[in-house]
């Protein structure tokens, strides 16, 4: 079999009423224009930041000891993250991506994404983080040849937008090599990981013909989010006196009980069919995850409790889970609960379009591997 990888690495780290505001958060925000001269790189995270409410953290304390004492940023007109590129990139400084809320930043000179492919789309930018072409025989079947071109893409979504995070397959809608040959979708059906709110990395298979061209042409589709078009901001006092309930795509959220177990506390939520439309209500239904991680209680002081331990139930006409939430300090007690309930979601399509990907370079040679699985 012949095998040649292309990999390009990507290092990141870049109240008294239950009803709560409603705001209507834009699904397609404006770019970003940032100008300053001379300002630390810890200063330029900060302000750049503060533009849609994205904490930059460091690794360590002493992070920005090392990186230059002052930069200029002259961003125009720029979608958040490739303004976040450019600040990166100025300050020499690598943003780390995991599980972490707020955006961490590392040593290093690779910035964003260093210099993997990246095309912006709406609220989003697609990154493409490496390209694998593989050929695979199956030694039980010597006939039986697998060709395929694998493509890691992370997508990173403006924090100003609020999507659900219960991940969709990456819609293919044309894909053809440069001898014009079209390549199919071969993984329609592969959904991605959301690393945080604001990222998530996906991969994309194509068949590829017995003899492909050097380049896939084109590649063009959709990524699909379910995004709030409107947020109701609950802030609820402890102890909860009656259930409280929102309907989202015509079908009902409840929250039915929070109450205290010890110096822990537990809150059960649902979200079920009702007799309304199968279809409909299948496509919400996995992002009950997500509208539930939204749930936090505060001490006093409003600092979150953490997350312990859960447990659930699934079905084709409910999801219900009960969640066990940890005081920050060891005599914290609840005093509050905060929640950021979508009371309208969207189906959204954000178009990609990569052009000109090798499949092979002059001169290289392959490597066949083979297999008897």
């Amino acid at each position: 079999m012949r095998n040649l990888v292309l990999v390009i690495l990507i290092a990141l780290a870049c109240a008294t009423s239950s009803r709560g505001q409603t705001s209507a958060p834009a699904w397609d925000p404006p770019p970003i224009t940032l100008q300053l001269s001379g300002v630390s790189p810890q200063d330029a995270f900060r302000q750049l930041g503060e533009l849609v409410g994205l904490t930059f953290q460091p690794y360590n304390d002493n992070l920005f000891a090392s990186r230059p004492a002052s930069i200029d940023v002259d961003i125009k007109e720029q979608p958040f993250w490739l303004a976040v590129k450019q600040v990166c990139d100025a300050s020499h400084i690598e943003l780390h991506n995991d599980s972490q809320p707020a955006a961490r930043l590392g040593e290093g000179d690779r910035g964003l994404w260093s210099n993997a492919i990246a095309v912006s789309s709406g609220p989003v930018v697609f990154v493409l983080t490496g390209l694998q072409r593989t050929t695979k025989v199956d030694l039980r079947q010597p006939n039986k040849i697998t060709r395929r071109a694998d493509l890691g893409i992370t997508t990173f979504i403006d924090p100003r937008v609020r999507t659900a995070q219960g991940s969709r397959p990456l819609v293919v809608t044309e894909a053809t090599d440069d001898k014009g040959q079209k390549l199919k979708h071969a993984n329609p059906d592969s959904s991605g990981t959301f690393q945080n709110a604001w990222s998530i990395n996906q991969n994309l298979a194509l068949d590829l013909p017995v003899e492909p061209g050097r380049k896939i042409a084109k590649i063009t589709g959709d990524a699909h989010f379910l995004m709030d078009v409107k947020t109701e901001s609950l802030e609820i006092k402890l102890p909860m006196t009656e259930k409280i309930t929102r309907r989202i795509g015509g079908f009902p959220l409840v929250l039915s009980d929070v109450r205290k177990e010890g110096t822990n506390w537990r809150a059960k939520i649902s979200y079920n069919r009702t007799g309304g439309d199968k279809s409909a209500y299948e496509r919400l239904r996995p992002a009950f995850e997500d509208w539930t991680r939204r749930l936090e209680l505060q001490d006093e002081a409003g600092q979150p409790f953490r997350r312990g331990g859960w447990s659930g139930m699934s079905s084709n006409d409910e999801r219900s889970v009960e969640l066990q939430l940890e005081p920050p300090t060891e005599n914290g007690d609840a005093v509050k609960l905060v929640w950021a309930v979508p009371v309208e979601v969207k189906d959204v399509a954000i178009p990609f379009e990569f052009t000109d990907l090798p499949l092979e370079e002059s001169g290289a040679t392959e490597t066949e591997k083979k297999s008897d699985g």
